[in-house]
């Protein structure tokens, strides 16, 4: 089954509620697949909205659709904004047409590990915050 949530609201949302308990039971769910028009990055109204960047984050591989229409730097551009995301297990490919090789959207999603990795590392800085709080008030 692919879900396509254009329009259903927010995909992060949508995916976290598809990674409850209740559905794990009942789904499997597989790779997160993105597909962008790297032109698109030259403009603030893409790269500013909140929907855009979920679902950059939730993907397990962005498409670079379009690639017939792209211009020198375009590619590279679509790279670099991945990393910029903060996502070094995000696989980055480049289509035509939207064609994507069916074993694109085989294995399993990182979603859960990224989705850990993330409120331990908000953990850890809101115990770090705490801690230089209360030297703070030590040495005030």
């Amino acid at each position: 089954m692919l879900i396509e949530p254009t329009g259903l609201g927010h995909p992060k949302e949508v995916l976290e509620v598809l990674s409850t308990d209740y559905y794990r039971q009942i789904l499997d769910l597989r790779k997160n697949i993105t597909l962008v028009d790297a032109r698109k990055l030259s403009d603030s109204r893409y790269t500013d909205h909140d929907i855009f960047n979920q679902q950059m984050t939730i993907a397990d591989t962005v498409v670079g659709n379009k690639r017939d229409l792209y211009l020198e730097g375009d590619e590279q551009n679509l790279k670099a904004y991945v990393h910029k995301l903060g996502l070094p297990d995000t696989r980055v490919i480049f289509a035509e047409h939207g064609v994507v090789a069916l074993d694109e959207f085989e294995g399993n999603t990182l979603f859960h590990q990224r989705k850990n990795r993330i409120f331990f590392s908000r953990n850890a800085l809101i115990n770090q915050l705490l801690q230089n709080n209360l030297y703070l008030k030590k040495v005030c």
